[in-house]
């Protein structure tokens, strides 16, 4: 479907955009209007430290809570206890091998809201959808449990056409 395909892309393209942008003279004026540094608190040098190890262990990375990665993160990047950054906590975590899967569960769940009859509850999924992509943006957020809940009911969703209309 376009509107998924539109959300993806639009995702991928938001995190890169991030990435490259995030040292710009741009940047750091549009982030003192709100009282911040242009490192989103610290942020970006936790960035530069993640693309760094990611490097070094691109196809499977380092595995769930490796200590080594875990020190070397917080002693490079002020304490930092993840990336800060669902893709790059993928990466670091699983490699590009997770990172494939955990693209693929996401566009399982939004291809099926796709196919939904019910508009309404699609839109409100879909709204959804764009506020936690947002969120991952800034925030590691892989297990957390309303990044499940959500996709599950995008997936669930689509075998729901003849059920009541309410959300």
């Amino acid at each position: 479907s376009p509107g998924v395909k539109t959300l993806v892309l639009g995702y991928v393209g938001a995190f890169f955009f991030l990435m490259l942008v995030k040292n710009s003279d741009c940047v750091a004026d549009f982030a003192e209007l709100f009282g911040k540094s242009v490192t989103f608190s610290g942020r970006t040098n936790i960035w530069e430290v993640c693309w760094e190890m990611v490097a070094e262990h691109p196809i499977v990375g380092y595995g769930w809570l490796d200590p080594i990665f875990r020190t070397q993160l917080v002693d490079d990047a002020v304490g930092a206890v993840n990336a800060h950054n669902t893709i790059l906590e993928l990466l670091f975590t699983y490699g590009g091998v997770g990172l494939a899967l955990w693209m693929a569960f996401v566009g399982l769940a939004l291809s099926r809201l796709a196919m939904t009859v019910d508009e309404r509850r699609a839109n409100f999924l879909r709204i959804t959808v764009c506020c936690l992509f947002l969120a991952t943006l800034m925030e590691a957020m892989i297990f957390n449990i309303h990044v499940f809940i959500i996709l599950s009911l995008c997936y669930y969703l689509s075998g729901q056409e003849g059920a009541c209309a309410t959300v």
